[in-house]
């Protein structure tokens, strides 16, 4: 077989087999089958785009600007060994002697869970009740400035002292900090 210029070589051409019909209907229009004579199925929005990049000279391009810029964003990002994240966290222990888990949770532990609710900047409000006592957290939102956070609960649960179901003894507020946590 002879080096026809398209294609023809040491491997044979990829035309063996098609008549010169065929051949010729291929060359002059791209969107024919040359095997059965009928078009190709025209092609979905995601194949549109694959043949745009790939006949585009820009692609190249494009991927190498992508990747630099994803390199100078990863130089770019900064980073700590131990970042200090501000997350203010209050307990409040509620005393209530004499009281069962059910009596503690149902006078003290929701009635102080919805006043802590009205609080503005809490994330979760949430409660542990047990015989004689309960433990309530107000967890705030990331960023919350820490003292604020506290004054914020001092001042709400001091302006609703005459909201105090009886047989509370007292309450203690603690302020929880992130190393305070155990790992």
């Amino acid at each position: 077989e002879k080096w026809n210029g398209r294609g023809a070589g040491r491997f044979g051409s990829w035309r063996r087999g098609f008549t010169a019909e065929m051949t010729e209907k291929f060359d002059n229009d791209k969107n024919i089958n040359p095997i059965d004579g009928k078009p190709f199925p025209k092609l979905g929005w995601s194949a549109g785009i694959v043949k745009i990049f790939i006949e585009s000279k820009l692609s190249l391009l494009l991927i190498l600007g992508s990747v630099l810029l994803g390199i100078m964003a990863l130089l770019g990002t900064p980073r700590e060994e131990d970042p200090q994240i501000i997350v203010p966290v209050v307990d409040i222990l509620v005393e209530m002697p004499g009281a069962t888990a059910d009596e503690v949770e149902r006078l003290a532990a929701m009635s102080l869970e919805s006043l802590l609710s009205e609080i503005s900047g809490i994330e979760h409000v949430y409660s542990m009740s047990h015989p004689g006592w309960c433990l309530v957290t107000a967890r705030f939102y990331v960023g919350e400035d820490r003292e604020k956070s506290l004054t914020k609960v001092f001042t709400q649960i001091q302006a609703n002292e005459n909201r105090v179901p009886h047989g509370i003894r007292g309450w203690r507020i603690f302020p929880v900090d992130i190393d305070d946590v155990p790992i």
